[in-house]
């Protein structure tokens, strides 16, 4: 159960660093390889992180010097984050002309009734 809802953290952080990647870099090579860079980092973070599981459950170190060097490793990356991440657009005042076009309103209804069938699975 766990396991899967580490996934679906995972999946909320892929849409957001998609968007802050489009953001950031404009079209051409360099936005290409930012995304080459993030579609190489995931699968090679989570083989690493396969490794170093079994490494210090293994080890003498335990299960839970890997738990907290991860933990201390998110802190100190999203303190950093804070001052790095590019700051958004300004955007226009809300309209409902604006909420009624811009928004996916279908994929919002469709993810949250899959989220809510999830956790009703689960309960």
């Amino acid at each position: 159960m766990f396991r899967a809802l580490q996934g679906i953290g995972v999946s909320m952080c892929f849409p957001t660093s998609i968007s802050i990647l489009t953001d950031s870099f404009p079209n051409g090579r360099r936005r290409n390889i930012a995304f080459s860079c993030l579609g190489l980092s995931q699968p090679l973070g989570f083989s690493i992180g396969l490794f170093l599981g079994g490494f210090f459950e293994g080890g003498t170190l335990g299960w839970r010097f890997g738990f907290y060097f991860s933990a201390g490793a998110t802190m100190l990356l999203a303190f950093i984050n804070c001052f790095n991440l590019p700051q958004d657009m300004k955007r226009g005042r809300t309209t409902w002309r604006r909420m009624m076009h811009e928004i996916d309103w279908v994929g919002g209804l469709i993810s949250s009734a899959c989220l809510g069938l999830l956790s009703y699975i689960f309960a």
